[in-house]
C-alpha cells in the first residue's frame, strides 16, 4: 500500500510505501501516478473521506485510493492522508477501505488525528 500525507510527527506532505507495518519514505514523484493526491481532497471537511476507483485499460490496472482530509500531524487547512495500491484483482475501493483500516500504521495514524474520520 502506498499512502501521501504526513509522517507520524512532522508537517509537509511526502510519498510513503506501507509494508511489514512500517512507514518509508518513497522514491515516488508527482506526475507518475494516473491521478494527483494533493486534489483528492480540496475543500472538504476533516475527516471527510473520498473513495475513488481509477481503471487504467491499457496498463491493465487499477487503483484504489482512500483519501481523508486531514493529518495526524499537520493540523493546518489542506492537509490530506492518501492511501492507494494499484492492483489487478476484483476487489473494490470498500475492500480496499477495510484494508486501510486494519494497518497498523493507519491506526497509530488515526489515534494522533484530532478529528473523526467519516467513513
Amino acid at each position: 500500500m502506498e499512502y501521501y500525507g504526513t509522517d507520524l510527527k512532522n508537517a509537509g506532505h511526502y510519498f510513503f510505501l506501507i509494508s511489514n507495518n512500517q512507514l518509508c519514505y518513497s522514491n515516488r514523484r508527482h506526475g507518475e501516478l494516473p491521478f494527483s493526491p494533493d486534489y483528492l481532497s480540496v475543500g472538504d471537511e476533516k475527516g471527510t473521506v473520498r473513495y475513488v476507483t481509477i481503471d487504467c485499460p491499457q496498463k491493465d490496472e487499477r487503483f484504489l485510493i482512500v483519501s481523508i482530509s486531514g493529518s495526524c500531524a499537520d493540523h493546518r487547512g489542506g492537509t490530506k492522508s492518501v492511501f492507494w495500491k494499484k492492483t489487478t484483482d476484483g476487489n473494490s475501493v470498500y475492500d480496499f477501505a477495510n484494508e486501510v483500516k486494519g494497518n497498523e500504521v493507519f491506526q497509530k495514524m488515526e489515534s494522533l488525528m484530532n478529528f473523526k474520520i467519516k467513513w
